[in-house]
């Protein structure tokens, strides 16, 4: 018995070395193509508040989303500060955040460096506060303890074009929600061993080492093979998250359920004196629309501004200075990433 136990615990040895070396050793995100690999946590029971790794900062150069370990890959040297709460934002104890932006991955910044995220260009343009909540939806929004004792001034939410038929009917919280909770809850869910003790279980759990080995050879047989593992359109070096698809028109029923949706959301916030702005930012796709056969440019964009113009919904349509911006020649979207560059954020 004590010979197989022995022969069991050699033979595991060194993948419990190679684990000990990933979560105590290696840099975060050795094992990651993008800093959002790297610090995406798996939610549970809310905690933590965000979607990142709390209290982190990492500096890395990544790849585009959609062709990582591909030779259409874009190196992007990047910084990311996370607070306490998980969010992509430097933690600044005691500060006032007058303006939040609720959103997706694009307010998230991927493929941005921290200072060339939209929430961070507006708030030195502002000279206010701007805090980046994301990505997450309205309905996690509202039911947050901490806007919810302390509201912002403005609620910003702003989506790519694709999720506006998908924005989620609004759920009021009751007043069970948010019930006073234990000081020493907060204080400990906020503590520096607490915290390492989440990011420790989740990355144990994310197995970053085995499935980087696992990319890397599907990556290297479909190459051997004359194969890719692209799995995104492309036209020229230029990649697509969706294709000509994503320029299909929205029928009508279906904005006029975004405009209801989105008339919820101003009118729960001004019950609470919150001014509401929406937001939808172009998909890559309605920009570079002539590349594809059909040449079809989508009308959803300004459709939707003009229906919410007329249902007293404050909008901000970016079609028109984006195709604008396009015709100068400049390139407002990374070419191997679906999301907007720092020239699109500007």
């Amino acid at each position: 018995m004590n010979k197989f136990v022995s022969k069991v615990l050699l033979f595991v040895a060194p993948f419990l070395a190679l684990l000990a070396a990933e979560l105590f050793v290696l840099p975060i995100d050795r094992f990651s193509f993008r800093v959002w690999e790297a610090l995406y946590i798996l939610q549970v029971r809310g905690l933590p508040p965000g979607r990142f790794y709390p209290s982190m900062t990492v500096a890395k150069v990544e790849q585009g989303d959609l062709a990582p370990h591909t030779p259409y890959a874009v190196s992007k040297s990047v910084v990311w500060h996370t607070d306490r709460f998980g969010f992509r934002k430097e933690d600044k104890p005691g500060a006032t955040y007058p303006v939040v932006i609720v959103g997706d991955s694009g307010i998230v910044g991927t493929g941005l460096t921290q200072e060339d995220m939209l929430s961070e260009v507006l708030e030195r343009r502002l000279g206010r506060g701007v805090y980046p909540y994301a990505p997450f939806d309205m309905n996690k929004f509202v039911c947050d303890r901490r806007f919810h004792a302390s509201p912002p001034d403005t609620v910003v939410l702003a989506v790519m074009e694709r999720a506006v038929p998908l924005l989620p009917l609004l759920e009021v919280p009751g007043p069970e929600a948010f019930t006073p909770v234990p000081r020493w809850k907060e204080m400990l869910k906020e503590s520096e061993i607490f915290q390492r003790t989440l990011v420790l279980a989740d990355r144990f759990d994310k197995q970053a080492l085995l499935n980087y080995v696992r990319g890397r050879v599907k990556s290297r047989v479909l190459r051997w093979m004359g194969l890719t593992d692209l799995k995104y359109p492309r036209i020229g070096r230029m990649l697509f998250y969706e294709g000509e698809t994503a320029n299909s028109d929205v029928p009508e029923a279906v904005q006029d359920a975004a405009v209801s949706v989105l008339c919820r959301y101003r009118e729960y916030l001004a019950s609470r004196g919150i001014r509401f702005i929406f937001v939808a930012v172009p998909n890559k796709e309605n920009l570079y629309c002539d590349l594809f056969p059909q040449k079809h440019k989508p009308v959803l964009l300004p459709s939707i501004a003009a229906r919410l113009r007329a249902a007293g919904v404050e909008t901000v349509d970016l079609q028109r200075p984006f195709e604008e911006a396009m015709a100068r020649g400049e390139t407002l979207y990374h070419s191997d990433d679906s999301h907007w560059n720092a020239a699109g954020v500007q």
